[in-house]
C-alpha cells in the first residue's frame, strides 16, 4: 500500500534514532497514550520513493539492473523468480514477519493492543515506510549486512494526514554471517536477510511500546 501523502500543516512528535544491533526505539508517551485503551492497531507497509544502495538508485532502475545481473550470472528464470519473490516479500512476507514478532513480544502485556495488517476499523494506524535498502555482501573475509532505513508513523485512522508520532530508523541491520541469510546465494541478493531487518526492528518497537503503557 502507498503511504498517504501528508498535507501541511500536520502535527507530529519526531524522534530520530539509529538501529543496528538492538538499539532503543523511543516513543512519545503522551502522543501515544490513547493506545492503552485500544484492542487493535492497523498496520500498513509502504515503500514510496524507495531507493537502493549507496548511490540511492530508484527502485525501477535497481530492479532492472538486478534482473540483468542475475540473468547474466545465472539464468533469466532465476532473475524473474527473484523479482517475483521480492514483490511478494514487500507485500506479504516482510509485513507478516514483522507483525508476528511484534505481537509475540507484546503478548504478556494486556495494556498493549494487537497489531493487525489491514485492520482498517482500528482507531489507530501504524505505517512502516521503508525508503532505502542495501542488500550488503558476503565475500568471505569481508561482510556487509543487509540494511534498511524506514520511518514509523502513527496516526488516527480517520485522520491519516496528521501524524501523532514519527520515528526515523536509520541503518537497521539484518544478518549476513548466519547461514540462513548470507551464504550460498551466489548473485542473488538475500531476501531472507532483508526480512530479518524487520524481524529485528519489531522487538525494539515492542520495547518502546511497553514503556509507554506502564
Amino acid at each position: 500500500m502507498r503511504l498517504p501523502k501528508p498535507i501541511l500543516p500536520f502535527i507530529f512528535i519526531f524522534f530520530s534514532i539509529s538501529i543496528s544491533k538492538g538499539q532503543t526505539i523511543r516513543l512519545d508517551k503522551t502522543a501515544l497514550a490513547g493506545l492503552v485503551s485500544e484492542e487493535t492497531v492497523n498496520v500498513i507497509f509502504a515503500y514510496n520513493e524507495l531507493t537502493f544502495d549507496v548511490t540511492y538508485i530508484p527502485e525501477e532502475e535497481y530492479l532492472k539492473e538486478i534482473h540483468e545481473k542475475i540473468a547474466r550470472r545465472s539464468n533469466p528464470k532465476a532473475a524473474y523468480d527473484w523479482q517475483r519473490d521480492f514483490k511478494k516479500g514487500k507485500e506479504e512476507d516482510f509485513p507478516k514477519a514483522f507483525v508476528a514478532i511484534l505481537n509475540e513480544e507484546l503478548k504478556d502485556h494486556d495494556k498493549v493492543p494487537t497489531f493487525i495488517l489491514g485492520a482498517t476499523n482500528s482507531n489507530y494506524t501504524l505505517v512502516v515506510h521503508t525508503h532505502w535498502m542495501n542488500f550488503g555482501w558476503d565475500i568471505g573475509a569481508v561482510k556487509q549486512p543487509t540494511k534498511a532505513r524506514m520511518t514509523l508513523y502513527f496516526y488516527r485512522t480517520n485522520d491519516p494526514v496528521n501524524f501523532i508520532s514519527k520515528t526515523e530508523i536509520r541503518n537497521a541491520e539484518g544478518l549476513v554471517s548466519d547461514s540462513r541469510y548470507g551464504n550460498g546465494l551466489g548473485p542473488l541478493p538475500s531476501l531472507a536477510s532483508l526480512q530479518h531487518v524487520y524481524e529485528r526492528v519489531a522487538p525494539n518497537l515492542a520495547k518502546g511500546l511497553k514503556r509507554i503503557v506502564k
